[in-house]
C-alpha cells in the first residue's frame, strides 16, 4: 500500500543504528508524516502520538520504520552521529 503524502506535519522518531562487523552507529532518526504516524501508533496500542513518544521502545520504532519504508512515507533518514546539522 502506498500512502499519499500530503502536506502534513513531520514527526521525527529515533531507533537503533547499524551494528555489524564493519559498521557501528549510535542510532538512527527518521521523519514521517504526523497523520500517518497517528494511525500507526494506534496499531501498537498507543492512544496518540504524545502517548507513543513518552513510552515507545526502539524495537517498536524499528518495526515502524520498516512499515514506513514499505509504504514509502519516510521523508528523511539519518544516522544520529551524522545529523548534527539536521533541523528536526
Amino acid at each position: 500500500m502506498n500512502y499519499i503524502v500530503e502536506s502534513s506535519a513531520r514527526i521525527p522518531v529515533w531507533t537503533y543504528g547499524v551494528s555489524d562487523s564493519t559498521t557501528s552507529t549510535f542510532g538512527k532518526i527518521y521523519v514521517v508524516p504526523e497523520d500517518w504516524l497517528h494511525r500507526i501508533v494506534k496499531q501498537f496500542g498507543y492512544t496518540d502520538i504524545p502517548d507513543f513518544q513518552s513510552a515507545y521502545t526502539w524495537d517498536e520504532s524499528k518495526e515502524i520504520l520498516s512499515i514506513a519504508e514499505r509504504e514509502g512515507v519516510v521523508f528523511e533518514e539519518c544516522d544520529l552521529s551524522l545529523c548534527n546539522r539536521a533541523t528536526y
